[in-house]
């Protein structure tokens, strides 16, 4: 299976847990007000600092699992060649879907992981003036993969998936709303030094994350969280 291949299937695979999440609740759901982004995720830039995008339509069958209110998934390269995967995933509401990422959908795809860590990158972005990211390195028949993850819930970056769950299973108790979940992940094939593939993806964040930033919710006044467009495509 090629590393482009095992990211569309990652993309799926975040909300396949989400989907189970809900199966065996045995509470109603509540109707409750859905938040939004502060801009359409398909308006990131596509130019980033030499780095220039090209939009990834995801099949529906992987939307519908993903089960994203709305996503991004953009291949962005350098002049000399040098790539990486960029997937954004937004969820209006974390009482409706409690999404997992790579730490999940790598190893359920069969990838080895050889590396997690969390570290800690600058930001020039005053809510989050330092990232908690998460470092991963997976491997799989001769081939090894780097991804960084970052998310944030209702304003606060996550270090642990833990909370996150939590925060959703309190969310549902107490019928909150403008609740939402924000997933930046971007991976790259660490073919050769993984040493020179995290730091293609450290210099690539560290540029793009400004941009992204202002996609996320709390730009926008409390009295604009509107029902949230369905899973859109960004081509």
């Amino acid at each position: 299976m090629t590393i482009r291949r095992s990211t569309y299937l990652c993309a799926a695979l975040v909300g396949v847990v989400a989907v189970g999440y809900h199966a065996i609740r045995l509470t109603v759901r509540r109707a409750g007000e859905r938040t939004r982004v502060a801009i359409p995720l398909d308006q990131l830039p596509r130019e980033l600092s030499g780095w220039t995008g090209e939009d990834i339509t995801l099949s529906e069958d992987v939307v519908r699992t993903a089960a994203a209110d709305t996503y991004l998934r953009r291949d962005y390269k350098r002049p000399n060649g040098e790539a990486v995967s960029l997937y954004i995933a937004f969820y209006g509401s974390v009482k409706d879907r409690v999404p997992h990422g790579p730490t999940v959908c790598y190893p359920y795809q069969g990838w080895s992981e050889d590396l997690n860590e969390m570290v800690a990158l600058p930001s020039d972005v005053e809510a989050f003036p330092e990232l908690k990211v998460r470092k991963l390195l997976y491997s799989k028949a001769g081939a090894q993969i780097a991804v960084l993850y970052w998310y944030a819930a209702n304003g606060k970056q996550q270090v642990d998936a833990a909370w996150q769950k939590f925060h959703a299973a309190l969310s549902d108790l107490i019928g909150g709303g403008g609740a939402y979940v924000f997933q930046l992940m971007v991976s790259a094939p660490a073919a050769g030094s993984e040493q020179d593939a995290f730091g293609r993806l450290d210099s690539f964040i560290r540029v793009a994350f400004p941009a992204v930033a202002k996609h996320l919710p709390d730009a926008l006044p409390a009295s604009s969280a509107t029902p949230a467009p369905p899973a859109t495509r960004s081509d």
